[in-house]
């Protein structure tokens, strides 16, 4: 569920950072509220939070948004003042294992998404990973997947970089659900405007 508050948020958050248009005041509210709700609900809105500044600063888009994301970095900040000392470190581990172990996560994810074994995620994933390559580099990216995509990266390096620290292991269910929904994030949104693009093209008149 709380998982699932963070789905949320990105599946809003995500499409208006994509908006050329400059936003309203209403967007600015519902924004900074959705990415508040996301880093109150789960670890991972922290991930979204961080991967939408990180957006919005390379894409010059600070002064239109930092209104909606001062609020999330504000309540994180103070949360990390609060408990943050608390908390005991896990350590690095051995950090040539960390690309193993992201890797490991990805392919559960998959696996755990269509019901097949480890290795066959792992196949999956793989053929997805390429997708996304290849439609990075014909440009058919946005600001919206580049969220998704450094979220991802975010969450795969905490995830490894934790397990790997205290010796657990990362092929449990419970990792893959985020990293399955913004892998299909991607793709969902790439196949989308490959499909809008290719009915322009048909309807264009020739001549």
């Amino acid at each position: 569920v709380v998982a699932g508050v963070v789905v949320a948020a990105l599946l809003y958050v995500a499409p208006k950072m994509a908006d050329d248009d400059p936003p309203t005041r209403r967007e600015l509210a519902f924004v900074a509220l959705a990415l508040v709700a996301a880093v109150a609900a789960f670890s991972s809105g922290v991930f979204l939070v961080g991967a939408t500044v990180v957006v919005v600063v390379a894409t010059r888009r600070l002064g239109r948004w930092w209104p909606a994301l001062v609020p999330p970095m504000v309540v994180y900040g103070t949360w990390s003042l609060v408990y943050g000392p608390d908390r005991g470190g896990s350590g690095a581990g051995n950090l040539l294992e960390i690309p193993g172990a992201m890797v490991a996560v990805l392919a559960n994810s998959q696996a755990s998404l269509f019901g097949v074994p480890t290795w066959a995620g792992g196949v999956i994933a793989a053929a997805e990973v390429g997708a996304i390559a290849w439609l990075g580099w014909r440009r058919r990216l946005d600001r919206a997947d580049a969220i998704a995509l450094l979220m991802l990266a975010a969450f795969l390096g905490a995830t490894a970089l934790e397990r790997v620290g205290t010796g657990a292991s990362t092929d449990t269910d419970r990792y893959g659900f985020v990293p399955a929904v913004l892998l299909a994030f991607v793709l969902a949104t790439c196949t989308a405007a490959c499909a809008s693009g290719c009915r322009s093209a048909v309807r264009a008149p020739v001549g």
